[in-house]
């Protein structure tokens, strides 16, 4: 029944706050867990199981949370139901955090071996965007852990941070560079829409004909989409 933490500077009322959350999310659950307090804002609440052991990874927001907030919590790991899953969402997305806070949830990651971000975002946001994007974007590791050959996984766009995720699959020797240009693009499309429905809502209608429509725009899209299976194979 441990008590960690990824944050070095845990404040005695924090502390304090932390074990009364363990208590009342073990009284909902009726079982013990392990509970480690983090910073992550990619993966902000984690559940997992080995050797009858559960063990939480949760951001520190929910320390705060209400009680509705906490039962949620506790339904989550129990059974990941559908509402449990919804009150989290309006939960995080609601929680206001300071802008440090959010900025640091992406890493000075722009430049990597091979490839520079950075460089990438700001030739495609003057061509395409008149400079208006202003999301941060970063190398890092997939969002979603589906399939390797759904193309979304390669980018993610994070609307309540306002950053776009580009994985570190992409960074290396023989991956054309208006492949990744097409990818920065379509996360640069969310951002400029920036919708406003619950996440659940917006995994149906992200990719809308409408956007589809945006992304034929980019000039080399007909050759990304003859290219990609290749280099999908690749990564």
């Amino acid at each position: 029944m441990a008590l960690l933490t990824d944050r070095n500077n845990l404040s005695l009322f924090e502390r304090t706050e932390l074990n009364n959350f363990k208590k009342q999310i073990e009284r909902y659950l009726n079982f013990p867990l392990s509970i480690c307090i983090t910073d992550n804002m990619t993966s902000m609440i984690r559940v997992k199981r080995e050797k009858g052991r559960v063990l939480l990874r949760i951001h520190w927001m929910f320390l705060k949370s209400e009680d509705e907030v906490k039962r949620a919590v506790a339904e989550f790991i129990a059974k990941r139901s559908k509402e449990s899953i919804e009150i989290l969402r309006r939960f995080i997305k609601g929680f206001p955090l300071p802008e440090r806070k959010l900025r640091k949830a992406a890493s000075s990651r722009e430049k990597g071996k091979f490839v520079n971000l950075r460089q990438i975002f700001d030739e495609v946001n003057r061509e395409y965007f008149a400079g208006r994007i202003k999301s941060q974007i970063t190398f890092g590791r997939y969002i979603h852990k589906r399939r390797k050959s759904r193309f979304i996984n390669l980018g993610y766009y994070r609307e309540d941070i306002d950053t776009i995720y580009i994985s570190t699959r992409l960074d290396r020797i023989g991956i054309p560079e208006v492949f990744i240009k097409f990818i920065v693009y379509h996360e640069m499309l969310h951002a400029m829409e920036k919708e406003s429905e619950t996440e659940c809502c917006r995994r149906r209608r992200r990719h809308s004909k409408s956007f589809r429509e945006k992304e034929k725009m980019f000039k080399e899209y007909f050759l990304v989409q003859k290219i990609k299976k290749k280099i999908i194979g690749m990564l």
